[in-house]
């Protein structure tokens, strides 16, 4: 049967009002999308998401949080105030190394000057708010005598006479009477082949101790210690004596506030350890800006008018007399017999043996 053609036109139009009806559907469709602002739930970016899990060890090293920082009460944060110490030869930069750790201090030190003519001489320095080293050198046949207190050192280079020049500071306020613990060592040579020579020497070296003993309130009997005769030169330890000072070598908390410790030793050649070490609460003029409120003595008294008895107590309470710093190089007089008929103490004079230091010890305080 052949198809009519009025039918065939009648399904043309009906295809084409459909597929007209669906193009515009589209594209009211369209139109409205952009005339409300979009779709209410546009598709989002997908995350990156990890593969690895809670064990893996790198994230967890990436993941673990910044270190925190402990600030005390008073506002410092912990670990930022510096390290205010002497220098030894543990220190990392010596490994132990004595001679490079003596050689690197005397470099830093003041020297004593070499008196001319051969003449004794001696070097004293007031203890004050400022570190320091001091040293002599040139040891290779002579005597050094060294008495150090809370209050002064004094340094010297001693030849034929045993002469101090020491009574300026035994009077009243003085660096080397009772109330700063005044110690003394005396550093000799080696012996020589001639036996008689080394006996003269050995008794030269117990007037040194005897007279020492007269002249000064000594704490302990001087300290007596041999070096290399052989000396040496600015490159090495040997044939010197090393002072080292410094007034705020750390700060203790006590129930009366922050107490400023003060430290000094002496260190002899290239012995492994110092002859010498004391600790004690810092006086007034040595006192460092920055440890704020540190007490140490309120109580009446003079360090020179304070019975002998009570000076024992590391925490003895005593008016501080605050003098001015003294650094004094002295050619000593050969005559000295002011000195023997000097008294700076109501008190009997020390008749102890003298003491010979044994190899390895030292005196720590």
């Amino acid at each position: 049967m052949t198809p009519l053609p009025g039918s065939n036109r009648a399904m043309l139009v009906a295809l084409w009002l459909m597929f007209a009806l669906l193009i515009g559907f589209s594209d009211v469709h369209a139109r409205s999308i952009r005339r409300h602002g979009g779709l209410k739930n546009p598709s989002r970016p997908i995350k990156a998401v990890s593969l690895c899990g809670l064990g893996c060890p790198s994230c967890a090293a990436g993941s673990k949080a910044a270190p925190k920082v402990s600030t005390p009460k008073n506002g410092i944060k912990s670990g930022s105030l510096p390290k205010r110490v002497l220098t030894k030869p543990e220190d990392e930069n010596f490994d132990g190394d004595v001679d490079a750790f003596l050689v690197s201090q005397y470099m830093r030190a003041d020297w004593m000057p070499s008196s001319q003519q051969s003449l004794s001489s001696g070097l004293f320095r007031e203890l004050g708010n400022v570190k320091f080293n001091l040293a002599v050198q040139d040891l290779h046949g002579c005597t050094s005598v060294v008495v150090v207190s809370e209050k002064g050192v004094w340094m010297s280079h001693m030849w034929e006479n045993p002469a101090f020049g020491l009574t300026q500071f035994t009077g009243n306020g003085g660096a080397f009477i009772a109330a700063y613990k005044p110690f003394a060592y005396i550093f000799y040579p080696t012996g020589t082949q001639n036996l008689n020579y080394d006996r003269a020497y050995t008794a030269r070296i117990n007037q040194f101790s005897q007279k020492l003993q007269r002249l000064i309130p000594l704490k302990a009997p001087p300290l007596i210690y041999q070096y290399d005769r052989t000396g040496g030169n600015m490159m090495e330890a040997r044939g010197k004596v090393l002072f080292q000072y410094e007034p705020n070598e750390r700060v203790m908390q006590t129930n009366d506030g922050p107490l400023q410790q003060a430290l000094n030793r002496l260190w002899l050649e290239n012995r492994p350890t110092y002859v010498h070490q004391r600790y004690w609460p810092a006086w007034p003029w040595q006192m460092v800006a920055g440890n704020a409120n540190q007490k140490r003595d309120t109580a009446s008294g003079t360090p020179s008018s304070t019975p002998n008895s009570t000076l024992d107590d590391p925490e003895t309470t005593l008016t501080r007399q605050i003098f001015p710093t003294l650094d004094t190089l002295s050619t000593i007089s050969l005559d000295d017999s002011r000195e023997y008929s000097h008294t700076t103490l109501d008190e009997t004079p020390i008749a102890s043996p003298t003491s010979e230091a044994e190899p390895d010890s030292h005196i720590d305080i």
